[in-house]
């Protein structure tokens, strides 16, 4: 640590949005810490926030960090805490309590009501999801399937599945793979072999209800981590 007396680097605090795993925060751990002016950074996944601590002088912003962020396939969430000069922190540096970011009430408020929205979609996107599973799997080991079952499935993957879709799409716009890529290519697999059995008339096994299941129980583990998120915090 830095001298009293001495030049203290500034720090920037800020929520990340988009993270699905531990790798994520690793991520734009290294990605920020290569950048220009970044003396120290460090991203948590169970908390959703991020720190980079400035070289004294760098010319950094939160503009920059948004940037890096977007760039890395990922966003800025909630309001990041301001810049802090070397004078600011040289005052509470004896203080363990000022020294950690603040969040006013009704950015604490605002923060918990997104969660609770967000837990609300997953455990919606998770009903349909498992309600389609049902009527697959039922319909599956009688008949073969025919093209509405597949219409379905596809519903079932394509629509309650979009938050991890919509990922995997990003995460392969940046060049990267997450958890999300693996499970559109898992549950999209399952799929797209099931319609080229069905639709080619070879009768042989689908998978129709494990592409769907997949979906559900992806979405329910996403609730269930974001309510524990939710608790922790």
């Amino acid at each position: 640590m830095a001298e009293l007396g001495g030049a203290l680097p500034v720090r920037i605090d800020f929520g990340v949005e988009g993270m699905t795993c531990a790798a994520c925060s690793a991520r734009i751990t290294k990605i920020l810490s290569r950048k220009p002016g970044i003396a120290e950074a460090e991203v948590n996944f169970a908390t959703g926030l991020g720190r980079v601590q400035l070289h004294e002088g760098a010319e950094v912003g939160l503009r920059e960090v948004a940037a890096w962020l977007e760039g890395a396939g990922f966003g800025l969430a909630g309001k990041p805490q301001r810049r802090k000069s070397g004078s600011e922190l040289e005052r509470t540096l004896g203080d363990t309590a000022a020294s950690r970011p603040s969040s006013p009430a009704g950015e604490v408020d605002e923060s918990r009501r997104r969660e609770k929205q967000e837990q609300q979609a997953l455990l919606a996107l998770f009903v349909v999801g498992a309600c389609i599973t049902a009527v697959v799997a039922i319909t599956e080991h009688g008949d073969q399937p025919g093209a509405g079952m597949l219409v379905l499935a596809a519903i079932g993957v394509l629509g309650s599945g979009w938050p991890f879709w919509k990922g995997a799409v990003l995460a392969l716009r940046h060049g990267t793979a997450t958890m999300d890529t693996l499970g559109a290519m898992g549950s999209g697999t399952a799929w797209a072999w099931s319609a080229y059995t069905i639709l080619g008339g070879r009768g042989g096994d689908t998978w129709l209800h494990a592409s769907t299941m997949l979906v559900s129980f992806i979405l329910l583990g996403r609730a269930l981590e974001s309510r524990a998120r939710g608790r922790a915090g």
